[in-house]
């Protein structure tokens, strides 16, 4: 190993030792937060307008897979964000707490 490795270790180790000791736990991320059902009745998918789904979209055994390129354009001819593709919930929407 070099010596970068071994820092990084040593500090990483550090670290877990003064965690435990101060008696700290994990924090779930995931506290306040409900599971809802994930079903095509409500997410729309979005992908560069240009570009079929099948190319930037699978679900194959219960993963939805997406893929964006940096050339690729916005999800609509009139939006100015940068490239994407993902999938956009309808009726979750966040209005505080997050």
């Amino acid at each position: 190993m070099n010596s970068h490795t071994y820092f990084v270790s040593y500090v990483s180790f550090v670290f877990l030792f003064l965690y435990k000791a101060m008696g700290l736990t994990p924090i779930d991320t995931t506290s306040g937060f409900v599971s809802q059902p994930l079903n095509q009745s409500n997410f729309d998918l979005q992908k560069p307008y240009d570009v079929a789904l099948e190319q930037r979209y699978s679900f194959s055994n219960g993963f939805h897979k997406l893929w964006v390129f940096k050339t690729d354009k916005p999800h609509s001819r009139t939006s100015k964000t940068l490239p994407r593709t993902e999938i956009r919930f309808r009726g979750y929407d966040y209005s505080s707490g997050v």
